[in-house]
């Protein structure tokens, strides 16, 4: 457990809305290191969440499917994963590529400080990659205690060499991560979006969210992407509720919940909770 509360008290600076809780992992996208005239043509992210014996121990299987767009010769490119987590929490991280399976490797990097020497974990790591290496900070001993916390928790690239032929090139990628609960929440869920802005489109031309939670859940996913329910499709069955606040609320009896957009440039990050039950 002590570690469990080391990642949750360093997010607690990372997240304004992660509170009381432990917070793991957050997900998300591919992005280019080293090239931007590749454009991601269509993605469809698919998240299951996976229930544990006890709702702190839930975990997310996540499986993405790429198709990307090279206009030029064929390229080697690197292409990193980026993710805040406490070590061990991401497991399973598998690529494949055009029928091939990549080895990738991890770089844990330490996170930036400002002028004062504090950690600035709300702003991400840039600039890690120069002269076809990563780049990182080296930090002597420290006296405050309060980077007690931080000890497990870094800023982790998993990094993989891609082959681009000229022409479309697909990609499917899909790991497993401990999930986040908080006393108010069942489970809560967070994935990074804008870093698809990243790519030579600046954004997604054919974008899919496949959703499935389970049955019989109450979902509240955050008006950051989105503007209503009416964009969101049902595979099963559900409903939608409290239209007018910034978190639109879905009753799910069945199946998946589906967000599907041509032409996606996310302005902000998916995330989601479960309330707590009124029986636990």
């Amino acid at each position: 457990m002590k570690r469990l509360f080391a990642a949750f008290f360093a997010l607690m600076y990372l997240w304004s809305y992660a509170n009381d809780g432990e917070f793991y992992s957050e997900g998300n996208q591919l992005i280019p290191i080293n090239d931007t005239t590749i454009s991601v043509q269509k993605e469809i992210l698919t998240i299951d969440r996976i229930p544990g014996k006890e709702y702190w121990d839930t975990k997310y299987a996540v499986t993405v499917y790429y198709e990307f767009f090279n206009p030029g010769d064929e390229k080697d490119v690197i292409v990193g994963f980026e993710s805040i987590s406490a070590e061990g929490y991401i497991r399973n991280f598998k690529v494949v590529m055009n029928g091939d399976s990549l080895q990738h490797e991890v770089k844990c990097l330490q996170f930036p400080r400002d002028d004062d020497g504090q950690f600035k974990l709300y702003t991400p790591r840039t600039g890690y990659y120069k002269d076809g290496q990563f780049v990182e900070d080296v930090w002597g001993p420290d006296d405050n205690e309060e980077f007690y916390f931080y000890e497990n928790l870094c800023f982790n690239v998993y990094h993989f060499n891609a082959h681009f032929k000229k022409g479309v090139n697909i990609i499917q990628h899909t790991y497993i991560f401990d999930g986040a609960a908080d006393n108010m929440s069942q489970y809560v869920f967070q994935y990074v979006l804008t870093a698809a802005n990243r790519w030579a489109n600046n954004g997604i031309d054919d974008f899919t969210l496949i959703l499935n939670m389970g049955d019989d859940q109450t979902l509240y996913i955050e008006k950051s992407f989105f503007d209503s329910a009416s964009e969101w499709t049902f595979d099963g069955t559900a409903e939608a509720d409290n239209e007018k606040s910034s978190w639109q609320e879905f009753h799910v009896n069945k199946g998946s919940l589906v967000f599907h957009k041509r032409k996606f440039h996310p302005d902000g990050e998916l995330f989601l909770y479960s309330p707590m039950k009124q029986d636990d």
